[in-house]
């Protein structure tokens, strides 16, 4: 029976348009949206067999990411469905094999003529009401494209970004064996369109229509069926927009029986200060208090008691009571029990009948609402005239401690608390509803990542109104990375340092996202670079001018690496919990690029020379922020010519003269590179100069490699690819001579591509597990962990930026609930044991002799730094020492730096 609250519906949850914003933040964050996707676009007429022809479909890789390197965009699989996209790790989705039923329907299609290979980016969506229509929203979120059209087809521009719009119909499905929320995106109804704000070369008409035609034919044959599955306990839902201040959308739930109608509910209840809303019309609440009235009926109440004195003469009186019938009447702030029953006694008194009524409230604790037992009072207006008020007064106030009795036992025997504390749980009723659209079926959830709580509770004669927030754990830390990929030539000239010009590299940050947010703009620059990078809103991939980052190599054969390229995401996002607004939110990664060289092969990991991880420090000086072992060439195809250089402590000065004896020996058909040798303290005095490479001699194996221990300093050597010393200079250099003595001995090849330094553990996934001492002698799992948050950084004692990193990590990384587990790379245990406790290390130190756990993460660098969050999920990767953001787990907007690989 329609009510004035909740129309034909059991119950009726209303979200507020910033709330549903927020809801679908949090599925962008657990990938039900899609964030990245690599697209094979064939939008070109289709083949005669007559099965639909796919517009677009997706490509990802064994771990479920997209794909940044363009080349490697190859055969496809079908998309997942809107709310389909993996939320863990694997293939995106199963291949289809009967895909001619997504065409059943399907008006022919006009083909946009685009083919090719495609990049998206895609923020969050968003949803704003359609005034004319109750059932239907406008979904929009933002995009950057990149499009590598096929020879000999349509053109378009490299990027372009902009807005994506689509208005399409919910509603639910009811079927056997099958109770769905279906979402029509690819039904003939949907609008869709496309608002380009920006692209690499303009777009003609011819353009725009071509890139509109392809959406609608892409989300219309490309995209599989979305739906979600409603849990048990809602038999039907129906859904409608409500107009006002602000925006709602209500989620109209029939618990058993038939469907309702939606036209049957009008009433917008939740405010401005409200994320949610939830209303129980009158019937049902009827419904849920009919177990305590049918207990008061069913119990016997005892006799009412009481004695009075006329004169000299005491009466004794006693009343049997039976109690009619028991109602449960709705009113402005509270609910009344009446308990009307009949009084009888063989006494002289007369019999009379009675009511009593009992004052119910609510109380919001949490995610439901607690029953409150209020006042119960005599009606004296239903009991007749004619008897006298003092006996009626003396008979409530007997009759009281006899009714409260039973309304109690009443209560507890038919678990009145419990089932209103069940039927108002925000949890019970939207839990299952918001679980389904975080995540898919076959995904476990240890934990709700959402948190639904009422703030206050009203009682109307309609129904319940209570009112509440719905609030999400903290967001993770952005995922920012890049990796190098070849250039695409028609994106004309700019790259990384003139060394990269020649090699052909661009950088690619594709598969960076904030979770739940959008990125506005990407900044690149050498670390330690004064002033702004080149900072891009539109592209995600580094291909700028060379002057928009600082190199002074003036040389395009010089060979540059060991130094950080970092790229700065920023964006912005909403409010995981509490008042809903934006926040910006930033993650910077800075990765690091080596060479090899010849001549190394034969040594041992844990003899192999070191060379700094180097970088401009504030005053200009070299800050080292890292080591990484050599990288070995054993045929010395892939060396450069290197120029080893062992200053004095006054020798340094002679590093810029080294350089620029390179570009004038004009040797541009030998890459060459410069390595200076020197002792960790020695480095924290040279001023820095880019370009060249730092090479941590501490422990002398620079000098033994070399056999020149024992030479007078300065020694200049010039190195071929295999590792041959060809010319040794000691003392000062000069200039002209080394130019000429340069134009003779170095060794001509094929430019070179410095390779980046990357961990094999992916953000993303868990990452690789092992064993370790929690305690002595006993032993525990990295996934035992599970529940709380982890940083790992593996460091050695060679390395002093790395065991700073340690303490880093435990001073600013973690809070009282996240362990840190500093790994000891390659050292033997006794060592590692003492290099820690010599150092303070206040983390749990974990031995890896044998490089075991350092191979199955890839690492090259210390300090390597891996954030793993409460999941077991690996967030991020840090490559050398840096200044590190507050908690991981405290996920706020701010100079938050992610990992990158």
């Amino acid at each position: 029976m329609a009510n004035a609250l909740t129309g034909d519906f059991d119950v009726v949850a209303e979200f507020a348009i910033p709330a549903v914003n927020r809801l679908l933040a949090a599925m962008h964050r657990t990938e039900r949206f899609l964030h990245s996707i690599t697209l094979r676009v064939d939008d070109t007429p289709p083949p005669v067999h007559g099965f639909p022809h796919f517009a677009v479909a997706g490509l990802r890789d064994v771990f479920g990411d997209a794909v940044a390197n363009h080349d490697r965009i190859g055969i496809p699989v079908p998309i997942s469905g809107l709310f389909g996209s993996p939320s863990g790790s694997g293939p995106a989705s199963d291949s289809i094999v009967n895909p001619e039923l997504l065409g059943v329907n399907i008006d022919p299609l006009v083909p946009s003529l685009l083919k090719g290979r495609a990049q998206l980016q895609l923020s969050p969506p968003t949803v704003d009401l359609v005034s004319t229509s109750a059932t239907t929203l406008t979904v929009r979120m933002e995009m950057i494209c990149r499009y590598f059209p096929d020879p000999g087809t349509a053109p378009a521009a490299e990027f372009v970004r902009g807005e994506l719009s689509i208005t399409a119909g919910i509603d639910q499905t009811t079927a056997p064996g099958a109770n769905v929320v279906a979402v029509n995106i690819n039904a003939n109804t949907a609008q869709i369109s496309f608002t380009p704000l920006w692209s690499s070369r303009p777009l003609t008409a011819e353009d725009r229509a071509g890139i509109d035609q392809l959406i609608r034919n892409a989300l219309r044959t490309g995209f599989l069926p979305s739906s979600i599955n409603l849990p048990a306990g809602i038999s039907h839902a129906r859904f409608k927009s409500l107009a006002g201040s602000p925006g709602a959308i209500a989620m109209m739930i029939n618990t058993e029986g038939g469907p309702g109608n939606p036209s049957s509910v009008n009433e917008k209840f939740v405010t401005g200060s409200d994320d949610f809303g939830f209303g129980l019309g009158s019937d049902f609440v009827q419904k849920m208090m009919k177990p305590t009235i049918d207990e008061i009926l069913a119990t016997p109440v005892d006799p009412a008691s009481f004695s009075f004195s006329i004169l000299i003469h005491t009466w004794h009186v006693t009343y049997a009571i039976t109690l009619n019938a028991v109602d449960l009447d709705l009113k402005d702030g509270r609910m009344v029990l009446t308990m009307r029953g009949r009084a009888t006694t063989s006494s002289w008194t007369p019999n009379f009948n009675f009511a009593f009524k009992q004052d119910l409230t609510l109380a919001p604790a949490g995610d439901t609402a607690d029953l409150v037992v209020g006042n119960l009072s005599f009606d004296t207006s239903s009991v007749a005239v004619n008897v006298a008020t003092w006996l009626v007064n003396l008979f409530s106030g007997a009759a009281r401690n006899g009714l409260a009795a039973v309304r109690d036992r009443a209560l507890h025997q038919s678990g009145t608390f419990g089932i209103v504390r069940e039927k108002l749980s925000a949890t019970g009723n939207l839990g299952g509803f918001i679980r389904s659209l975080l995540f898919p079926s076959d995904v476990r959830v240890h934990a709700d990542p959402f948190q639904l709580a009422y703030s206050s509770a009203e009682i109307h004669p309609r129904g319940i109104i209570l009112h509440g927030s719905l609030g999400f754990k903290p967001w993770p830390i952005p995922r920012v990375e890049y990796e190098p990929i070849p250039a695409n030539v028609q994106s004309g000239p700019g790259h990384f340092g003139d060394d990269a010009a020649v090699q052909g590299q661009d950088y690619s940050a594709f598969k960076s996202w904030i979770p739940g947010g959008r990125i506005q703009s990407y900044e690149w620059k050498s670390q330690g670079q004064v002033g702004t990078g080149a900072i891009d809103e539109n592209r995600f991939v580094f291909m700028t001018e060379p002057a928009a980052i600082s190199v002074s190599a003036e040389s395009t054969s010089i060979v540059s690496g060991h130094s950080p390229l970092c790229v700065t995401l920023r964006g912005t996002r909403l409010t995981a919990s509490g008042p809903i607004h934006t926040e910006n939110v930033s993650a910077t990664i800075c990765g690091y690029r080596r060479f090899p060289l010849g001549g190394f092969g034969s040594l041992a990991d844990d003899l192999m020379p070191l060379v700094a991880l180097a970088r401009a420090g504030p005053t200009g000086l070299v800050e080292v922020s890292g080591h990484t072992a050599v990288e070995v060439d054993a045929t010395g195809t892939g060396a450069p010519n290197a120029i080893v250089y062992f200053p004095d402590g006054s020798g340094t000065g002679q590093i810029g003269a080294l350089m620029q004896a390179i570009t004038e020996s004009r040797r541009y058909d030998a890459p060459t590179a410069v390595v200076v040798a020197m002792s960790s303290s020695q480095l924290k005095s040279v001023p820095y100069t880019e370009g060249v490479t730092y090479a941590d001699d501490d422990a002398g194996r620079w000098k033994r490699r070399f056999g020149v221990r024992d030479a007078r300093s300065p020694v200049t050597l010039i190195v071929n690819p295999e590792g041959k010393v060809v010319w040794k200079h000691e003392g000062e250099i000069d200039r002209a001579s080394l130019t000429e003595t340069l134009r003779k001995h170095l060794v001509a090849r094929a430019p070179l591509k410095p390779n980046m330094l990357a961990a094999n553990a992916r953000i993303g996934q868990p990452p690789p597990n092992f064993l370790f001492d929690y305690a002595q002698g006993r032993q525990l799992t990295l996934r035992k962990l599970a529940g709380r948050p982890v940083v790992i950084v593996f460091w050695r004692s060679t390395s002093e930026p790395s065991i700073a990193a340690v303490r880093d990590a435990k001073e600013n990384l973690a809070d009282d609930d996240t362990l840190v587990l500093a790994i000891n790379d390659g050292e033997k245990p006794d060592a590692a044991l003492r290099g820690g406790a010599q150092a303070g290390l206040s983390a749990t130190v974990v031995v890896d002799p044998h490089r075991e756990i350092s191979r199955a993460y890839g690492v090259a660098i210390w300090p390597t730094t891996f954030v793993i969050d409460s999941d077991g999920v690996l967030r991020a990767i840090r490559y050398g020492r840096d200044n590190y953001p507050s908690s991981p787990t405290n996920q706020s907007a701010g100079n938050e730096r992610g990992g990158a690989k």
